[in-house]
């Protein structure tokens, strides 16, 4: 019971020191490539590749009035750490339009769409298409 308590004290204290122009949104593909002019892909780890690792995780992006990304914080790890700063070190590289200063919650999918992997030239699994793809 005094853990549920404690819980629920933290949850209001988050909340008073939130500040309503920084609450975190979710975007469509759409709506995040008209609010970023700069949105680098995250490499897909050689290593991370051999040893057959995907995930999904989720990322929420700290950006300041400049659109300049100044943190990046993992709420939904992939599962595997290469990933999960692969991911953080692209999403730092972002860079939004400026305006007022907000938080944007970004999904990364690492999938390995072929079967050879080892080799280093297969898809990024990243959804992207390269010209060494084809």
């Amino acid at each position: 019971m005094k853990a549920y308590i404690n819980l629920w004290l933290f949850g209001i204290v988050v909340l008073l020191m939130a500040d309503s122009s920084a609450i975190a949104g979710s975007y469509s593909d759409a709506q995040l490539k008209a609010m970023f002019v700069r949105m680098p892909a995250p490499d897909y780890p050689y290593q991370a590749r051999v040893r057959k690792e995907e995930g999904t995780g989720l990322f929420r992006l700290h950006m300041d009035v400049r659109g300049k990304v100044t943190s990046v914080t993992v709420l939904k790890s992939t599962g595997h750490q290469t990933l999960d700063a692969e991911g953080v070190k692209a999403l730092k590289g972002w860079l939004a339009r400026s305006g007022e200063r907000r938080d944007v919650d970004v999904p990364l999918h690492f999938h390995l769409s072929g079967t050879k992997v080892d080799n280093g030239m297969g898809s990024d699994g990243l959804g992207i298409m390269k010209s060494r793809d084809r």
